[in-house]
C-alpha cells in the first residue's frame, strides 16, 4: 500500500508542470534559488526584506488602536495590539526556523538539477 500516492508530484525536479506550475515559473523559482544559494540567512536579512512590511502592518494596527482607544475602547485596543504582537512574533519565529533549516536545504538540494533547470532553454 503506497501511504505517499503522490509524491511525486513535490520532485522539483521533473519536467513539466509541478502542482499547478508552468515551466516559466519553475525556472524563474531555480533562478532564484541559485541567487540565494550562498546567503548567509539570519535576523538582518529578515529585517532587510520585510522591513517595509511590518511597517506598514504597524501604522495599520496602530491606527486601529488610536480610533478604538478614541472612541472608548481600551479593551479592544489591547486585543488589536494582541494580534499585532502575535502577528509579529509569529512572522519571527517562522524565518528563525527557516533559518535554522536553510543550511540542511542546502545541503539536501541537488544544485546540478537547480542549475540545469534555471538554464534549461526549454523552459
Amino acid at each position: 500500500m503506497d501511504l505517499y500516492p503522490k509524491i511525486h508530484t513535490l520532485d522539483p525536479y521533473a519536467a513539466g508542470k509541478i502542482r499547478g506550475m508552468d515551466n516559466a515559473k519553475l525556472r524563474d523559482k531555480a533562478r532564484l534559488l541559485l541567487a540565494r544559494k550562498q546567503v548567509q540567512v539570519g535576523l538582518a536579512t529578515y529585517l532587510r526584506h520585510y522591513a517595509g512590511r511590518h511597517l506598514l502592518f504597524t501604522a495599520i494596527f496602530w491606527l486601529l488602536i488610536v480610533v478604538a482607544w478614541s472612541v472608548g475602547q481600551q479593551a479592544a485596543s489591547l486585543v488589536i495590539a494582541g494580534f499585532w504582537a502575535g502577528r509579529l512574533l509569529r512572522d519571527i519565529q517562522w524565518y528563525r526556523r527557516f533559518a535554522s533549516e536553510w543550511e540542511s536545504i542546502r545541503e539536501l538540494l541537488d544544485w546540478n538539477r537547480v542549475e540545469r533547470l534555471a538554464n534549461d532553454p526549454a523552459f
